[in-house]
This record gives structure tokens, sequence and C-alpha cells, in this order.
């Protein structure tokens, strides 16, 4: 179902890219090292909200007609 250039893949990436930054967050808690732990959160967060690429479909509509 991932093509290659699809909104699938994209969310995949940043699915996978943001599970990253918050496990090397965790690690990052565990080990003491609070400011390296909040940016891997802020990273991860950063990741999840930006936009996502998205094909729209425009539609022409005809110019309303005036009546007098």
């Amino acid at each position: 179902m991932i093509e290659i250039g699809s909104i699938t893949l994209w969310l995949a990436a940043q699915f996978f890219a943001a599970a990253y930054c918050l496990l090397r967050a965790v690690f990052d808690f565990r080990k003491r090292r609070p400011v390296w732990g909040v940016l891997g959160v802020a990273a991860a967060l950063a990741i999840l909200l930006s936009p996502i690429p998205t094909r729209t479909a425009g539609t022409n509509h005809p110019a309303p007609a005036t009546s007098k």
C-alpha cells in the first residue's frame, strides 16, 4: 500500500522519525540528561505537528448569473 510519493509514505516517515526522537528522549531522561530529553520531545512534537503534504483537487465553478 506504500507507494513512492504518496501521503502514506510521508506519514510513515514522520511517525518513525517522531518515534525515534521520543525513544531518544526517554533514554536521555533516564541517563539524567534533562536538556537533551526536552529537546527530543520538542523535536518529536515539531515533526508530528508539521503539515502533511496533500494533493488537492481544484474545481472551476461558473460565475453566478446576475439578474436585473
